[in-house]
Parts: C-alpha cells; sequence; structure tokens
C-alpha cells in the first residue's frame, strides 16, 4: 500500500488512466447513462506533453470530462474527480475551478463524479449545490494546495462525507432532471 498522498494518486492517474474517470465510466455504462469523452486531459506531467498544455486557456483546460446524455435527453457535463481521505483529507475543489466550471454551464448542468479512493465511494454532486453550500454557509477556502513543481499556493474549498452525502445523486440518478 502507497502511504504517501501525492506518490498514490500519481500511480491512480498513470496506471491504466484516472481513477475517477474510470469509475464515472463504469457508473455510466451500469446505469445506462449515454457518455462521450469531451474534456481536455492533460496527463499530469508537462514535460510529456508534445505541446506546451499552460498556455491553454484555462477556460478550455477546466472543460468537464464527460458530456452525458441520459434517456431523458437532458443533457449533462460530468466532471471526474478523486480524493483520498486517509490522511484526514476531503474531496478539494480548487476556488479558481468553480468560475470555469460555472462558464461551461451556459449549456449544459456541471456534475461532479467525486470518487473517494480509499472508501471507494461515489458520489455525484451539482456544480450548483456545492455553490449554494458555499454561499448559505458563508464557507471560505480552508486551505492552500502547494503545487511543489510550480512552488504555486492555490486556494481551495474542502468538503467532507456530512456535506457530500446529503447532495448525493449517485444512487438515485438515472436520467431525472438536475
Amino acid at each position: 500500500m502507497i502511504d504517501n498522498h501525492a506518490e498514490r494518486q500519481a500511480k491512480g492517474n498513470r496506471a491504466g488512466g484516472n481513477i475517477a474517470e474510470r469509475r464515472a465510466r463504469e457508473y455510466c455504462e451500469r446505469k445506462g447513462i449515454g457518455f462521450g469523452q469531451f474534456g481536455f486531459n492533460e496527463l499530469g506531467d508537462p514535460s510529456s506533453s508534445i505541446f506546451p498544455v499552460w498556455k491553454i486557456s484555462s477556460t478550455l483546460r477546466a472543460a468537464p470530462d464527460f458530456i452525458i446524455y441520459p434517456p431523458s435527453g437532458r443533457w449533462n457535463w460530468l466532471e471526474a474527480k478523486g480524493f483520498a481521505r486517509h490522511n484526514g483529507n476531503g474531496f478539494r475543489l480548487h476556488a479558481k475551478k468553480i468560475p470555469l466550471y460555472e462558464h461551461w454551464q451556459k449549456w449544459y448542468p456541471v456534475l461532479l463524479f467525486i470518487h473517494d479512493i480509499d472508501e471507494r465511494v461515489d458520489y455525484i454532486v451539482s456544480l450548483d449545490s456545492l455553490s449554494k453550500h458555499i454561499a448559505d454557509t458563508a464557507m471560505s477556502p480552508s486551505g492552500y494546495y502547494d503545487r511543489a513543481t510550480m512552488g504555486k499556493k492555490k486556494p481551495y474549498f474542502e468538503f467532507f462525507e456530512e456535506v457530500l452525502e446529503p447532495l448525493n445523486m449517485a444512487n438515485a440518478y438515472q436520467d431525472r432532471a438536475v
């Protein structure tokens, strides 16, 4: 077992692709929800890219991973995110990403497929419900993610199970409108 979160995340992202994206695909297949890969996927290692990904517009880099189309015909974006709680962490959402995802809501609602790597639990939460929770609780960023490779600290919101579970649509979501 890998104890270091960064090593675990790197291993998960390189061993057969992004774990959360794979779980999102499996979820859609299991529920009979049509989907198409959409988002811009950076491999996580800029040196492995054939072009400078950091020069691409942040709005394009934040494109949701999938577009999903359930039988109801109500289309949604689906962004797959994973987190590991073994160090007491919750799901972390960079504050800067929220307005970028809101941009994509001009076309379809954005849903976040959140996979807890340690507990193997999946959550589907709408961006609107997370934004509402932030506003209703006057939540402010709870920490700063330090990107060691870039030396930049980025503010994030951190959500734990007691927030995610009441907002979770994973068990109920089939083709209902969001």
